[in-house]
């Protein structure tokens, strides 16, 4: 080895290390990269959701996870929301959102991820998806609510609406529509057998 070669591999050497320093690091704390939750912080439902109804429901794992369920402001609901909350926040931060679709005669759920809002558990992929069938699953048990008119709402970690309209249909159960950016409330009302065309 000449005396260039060894200066050239004793620069490159801690530069190498850096890098594999930086992945390892980045590696380590990539879940803190893409889920921001606020556990610790959570309007009371009756200041920000007058009339919604507080719910806890369990997922799979066995985490109680906690919702407001908001009825529909008529005497009938045409189709029952499920809203995803985005990645920052909490439930409390869509509560004008849920007004109007409430007023629009549509039942609203509104939950919190694991991790989110007070909910117990660290957010993941496969948690999310957890917590987005257990909301379901809830809501297919309450007996103001038909099970074929739900039409799911996803903001920001949209991707579990997705892939839970993707996973629930069959032959029996249809899902009404699966929305990532936000419907006007009077265009789900008018359709709410149809998804997004």
């Amino acid at each position: 080895m000449t005396f260039l070669d060894t200066r050239l591999a004793m620069a490159l050497g801690p530069v190498a290390a850096g890098v594999l320093l930086l992945v390892t690091l980045l590696w380590a704390v990539q879940r803190r990269l893409i889920y921001f939750p606020r556990p610790d912080e959570l309007a009371p439902a009756a200041t920000a959701l007058p009339g919604a109804e507080v719910v806890t429901f369990q997922t799979e794992d066995g985490l109680r996870l906690g919702g407001w369920f908001s009825p529909a402001a008529g005497a009938e609901s045409s189709a029952t929301i499920l809203v995803f909350n985005g990645n920052a926040g909490d439930r409390s931060f869509r509560a004008p959102l849920v007004a109007d679709l409430s007023q629009a005669e549509l039942s609203v759920l509104l939950f919190d991820y694991r991790g989110y809002g007070r909910n117990p558990g660290t957010p993941s992929e496969a948690g999310l998806l957890m917590d987005a069938r257990a909301a379901r699953a809830y809501l297919t048990r309450r007996p103001d609510v038909d099970p074929d008119r739900l039409v799911y709402f996803g903001e920001s970690l949209a991707a579990v609406a997705v892939a839970l309209a993707a996973r629930t249909r069959s032959c029996h159960q249809r899902t009404a529509g699966a929305y990532t950016s936000g419907p006007r409330p009077e265009a789900v009302r008018a359709n709410p057998g149809r998804g997004p065309q």
